[in-house]
């Protein structure tokens, strides 16, 4: 084990994201339409959290990526015509992400895309080794986080 942990995370999440991006452009071909990786997850947590006032925020920190990245992320969004957002009438801080029509009919092959990826990486696994890995990234978050509160204090 001569690489560290770190750079071995970086290059399998950077493999990882790649093969994800790579099946969303593959599904959208028909629709001429060309999304990244994040903006994909980003159209599909925003649609199967439709019912649910989705912000930025809320984005953030279910992907993972900095306010800069997120803000970029979904002007990019915008521009493709993908989303629009909704002053949300309680709090008028708070713009709700919606999708359009267009970003709309792109949810089944995004959809289709996601669940051909988990497929595909849950079969370099048996079950037993599926069940440590979520136990073991699990267990590896939790320590992040608990670590990064504590430094905040």
């Amino acid at each position: 084990m001569d690489e560290s942990l770190g750079i071995e995370f970086r290059q399998t999440a950077k493999v990882i994201k790649a093969h994800i991006g790579k099946l969303i452009c593959d599904n959208l071909n028909e629709h001429q339409v060309k999304i990244s990786t994040t903006e994909g997850i980003i159209l599909h947590h925003v649609y199967n959290h439709r019912d649910k006032i989705v912000s930025s925020k809320d984005l953030m920190e279910v992907i993972g990526v900095s306010k800069a990245t997120m803000s970029q992320t979904l002007a990019s969004l915008i521009r493709k015509g993908l989303i629009e957002f909704e002053e949300w009438p309680e709090d008028g801080r708070v713009k709700r992400i919606l999708l359009t029509k267009k970003a709309q009919s792109l949810e089944e092959d995004i959809d289709k895309a996601l669940n051909d990826a988990d497929r595909f990486f849950k079969e370099a696994f048996s079950q037993k080794e599926l069940e440590e890995l979520h136990f073991l990234m699990k267990k590896l978050r939790e320590h992040i986080q608990n670590n990064q509160k504590s430094e905040v204090k």
